[in-house]
């Protein structure tokens, strides 16, 4: 048998069966396209996570609070983080800033409209160091 005649009998059969052949054909595109929106979302989603954390500026930031919600024995009593707790912490070996923050969380309402805000107020000589934008 020669390949002319193997082409040749393969195109009768996919011409004889019309409906198996373009429900095939649909399958496989179908397939296809699926994998490659696939492949697409998780590309974009990966940009999305790596630019999220770059926005978030840097990743060797420690965040010290002057609470503790482990400390049964003295929760009433909240430990203090004052100016001089600010230049201890400016003394540790590979220290480059401490920003201290002063953090609440608000509820502006105006007639119908109400509004949960976090407001952070921090000493601006220091945010372009730590990276705010």
């Amino acid at each position: 048998m020669k390949i002319s005649d193997v082409l040749g009998m393969a195109l009768k059969n996919l011409l004889r069966r019309k409906t198996r052949t373009i429900l095939t054909l649909i399958g496989v595109l179908i397939g296809t396209t699926s994998i490659a929106v696939m492949m697409s979302i998780g590309v974009g989603m990966d940009r999305t996570f790596e630019s999220q954390l770059s926005r978030m500026g840097s990743l060797h930031t420690i965040t010290v609070n002057n609470y503790y919600f482990g400390d049964v024995g003295n929760s009433s009593q909240p430990k203090s983080l004052d100016d001089k707790a600010v230049k201890e912490f400016e003394q540790i070996e590979g220290v480059e800033a401490v920003m201290p923050q002063l953090r609440a969380f608000l509820k502006f309402a105006s007639g119908r409209y109400v509004a949960h805000v976090d407001v952070i107020g921090v000493n601006p000589s220091k945010m372009e160091l730590l990276i705010f934008k």
